[in-house]
């Protein structure tokens, strides 16, 4: 099963932040819609203001990260033909999921490393350039633009814990936490902490209280982690 992990507290110089729900949501989706095991992010999240954020805007609030991912304990090199493919479905499928800030160059961050995030529509490669971006690189940001895709809105409720529903769980659990309903782990496991703070979210939103996150739940949880 596809894992993020958020390493950027160790490895991160200035963006520690963790990343935006949703688009933690998204990297995880995308991962597991390609089979990648592990998806590292290293660079996150940054205030809006103040003296501790650098740069491109695209990270604030934790709207971008920088990544690599790791298959078969692999760390994979877009260098190589053979994991480029791999790393090009993966930039597909967070583009059709709505990504719009995509970057990755051996002259950028180096062969493993790509950016991925919200903010303007745009592709770059090395030297942060749109100009520098390798034809492969373009041609998988363009085909997800192309062929965005529909929202999946799985219906969970109180008891979902099997290995099937672990993702969408987790998933929904970030995204309390981020709207500021406190669920307790993020564990994957529909218990009675995450049913209450489903309850509360749904009250508080002028929803049917009725702790089943249905389509309207899960669409007024992702519009709140933007």
């Amino acid at each position: 099963m596809a894992r993020l992990e958020q390493r950027q507290a160790q490895l991160a110089t200035t963006r520690k932040g963790p990343l935006a729900a949703s688009l933690a949501a998204l990297i995880e989706e995308a991962a597991g819609e390609v089979d990648i095991d592990t998806v590292v992010c290293f660079s996150g999240g940054q205030p809006a203001t103040g003296p501790n954020r650098v740069g491109s805007h695209r990270h604030d609030n934790g709207m971008a990260g920088d990544f690599w991912l790791v298959e078969g304990g692999k760390i994979l090199d877009f260098t190589k033909p053979g994991e480029r493919q791999a790393v090009a479905r993966f930039i597909t499928a967070c583009a059709k999921r709505g990504a719009t800030g995509i970057g990755a160059g051996a002259g950028y961050m180096g062969p493993a490393k790509m950016h991925i995030g919200f903010g303007p529509k745009a592709v770059w490669g090395d030297a942060g350039h749109t100009r520098n971006a390798d034809p492969w690189l373009v041609e998988a940001v363009r085909s997800g633009w192309d062929s965005p895709r529909a929202p999946v809105y799985p219906v969970l409720q109180r008891g979902d814990c099997s290995e099937e529903d672990e993702a969408e769980v987790k998933t929904l659990q970030r995204l309390l936490i981020a709207a500021g309903f406190d669920c307790g782990a993020v564990d994957g496991n529909f218990g009675e902490r995450t049913e209450i703070a489903v309850i509360a979210f749904q009250t508080a939103r002028h929803l049917e209280a009725d702790a089943r996150v249905g389509a309207k739940t899960w669409a007024a949880l992702r519009g709140l982690a933007g």
